[in-house]
């Protein structure tokens, strides 16, 4: 990790890492060139510890995966970022979407996508393989206690208007007559937005049905105030970690049918897809569900199957192991994508033998 600051997220990777070593590095950056030092850093790690393969948890470093090319060995980028549709992260950069997915499919030998739509994004023939994001299932684990006459309708996200909360007050204002019972929750962070949304309603210019909740710490604690979670995010979410969270607490979710969310919720089942931007079809959807309380705990008791059989640690240690072992022992399937594995897929990975070098940005 490039510095120690954040103890509390060391101490965490303490409980899982065989090693930890800190040095400094830097992210990918528009006018920033390749730090020939840092090459250096991870080069001598590599040595050092007689890696195997190295693992870089995201797109924005570069001289690590330089490091491996070096000594020959195996590289992966697990990539969680849709840059064809994340237009800031490409201003950051300083490149079009197109040179950085070349970019990265040249610099890696592997890339692990954390969905289809990722693995879409950035397919490098026989060598993307789909390692979809897990939750603690378990931590979720709640009742979602219905009142008909006060049934809340949260959107839980940083609270910028890229993730759509400008979106989420014209859906409360499309209901606000017609559903006098529900409450519409922005969830997250006091910014300059959300100051600027606080007084246009004491002026009394957006819907009084809005509440701002303020930032919860845990996750869970945000949720469970919550009978149904919207998701209304501009650019594509590469998983939607906020929405497995939701399924995995029986909350069923509207969202937009963009990115990688329809490979979460399954429509007219655990929740609804509508089209892009269309907040008269959440509004739609929105009323099917207050109006028949009774569905909004079957669709959330269907999200959280959902969740279980597909995205819990179980499936993600699976996936991630038999990815390893495909990569290290060379094997390949001959489509452009490896197959997810079933429960009766082998995986031979000798444990003793791999050693892996991961490397992350510091939270």
């Amino acid at each position: 990790i490039p510095n120690n600051d954040n103890q509390e997220y060391l101490e965490l990777l303490r409980k899982s890492a065989q090693r930890i070593i800190v040095f400094p590095y830097g992210w990918w950056k528009k006018n920033v060139a390749i730090d020939k030092d840092v090459v250096e850093g991870f080069s001598r790690i590599i040595t050092e510890n007689k890696i195997d393969a190295v693992h870089v948890n995201t797109i924005m470093l570069r001289e690590p995966l330089i490091a491996a090319r070096q000594f020959s060995i195996p590289s992966i980028v697990h990539v969680r970022e849709l840059i064809s549709h994340d237009q800031a992260l490409c201003e950051h950069i300083g490149k079009s979407s197109e040179k950085i997915v070349e970019q990265v499919i040249k610099s890696a030998d592997y890339i692990y996508a954390n969905s289809f739509a990722t693995a879409k994004c950035f397919p490098k023939k026989n060598a993307t393989i789909v390692v979809p994001n897990t939750i603690d299932v378990n931590a979720f684990d709640i009742e979602n206690k219905i009142d008909p006459n006060k049934i809340n309708i949260a959107m839980i996200s940083s609270n910028i208007p890229k993730k759509g909360i400008y979106d989420f007050i014209e859906v409360a204002r499309l209901l606000q007559h017609e559903l006098k019972n529900v409450r519409f929750l922005l969830v997250g962070p006091e910014n300059k937005h959300i100051q600027a949304l606080r007084l246009k309603r004491e002026h009394g210019n957006i819907p009084a049905n809005i509440e701002f909740t303020g930032y919860f710490d845990e996750p869970i604690d945000a949720i469970e105030n919550a009978n149904i979670v919207l998701s209304l995010s501009h650019f594509q979410e590469s998983f939607g970690r906020t929405v497995a969270e939701a399924m995995a607490s029986r909350r069923p979710v509207v969202a937009y049918d963009w990115g990688a969310l329809s490979e979460l919720i399954n429509d007219g089942k655990s929740g609804y897809l509508v089209p892009y931007r269309d907040t008269q079809a959440v509004a739609d959807q929105l009323k099917k569900l207050c109006k028949a309380p009774s569905l909004i705990i079957e669709m959330g008791h269907k999200g959280r199957e959902i969740i279980l059989e597909r995205f819990d640690k179980i499936n993600y240690s699976r996936r991630l192991s038999l990815a390893y072992s495909k990569i290290l022992n060379y094997t390949f399937n001959k489509d452009s994508f490896v197959n997810l594995p079933t429960q009766n897929d082998p995986i031979n990975l000798d444990k003793n033998r791999i050693k892996v070098s991961v490397i992350v940005p510091n939270y």
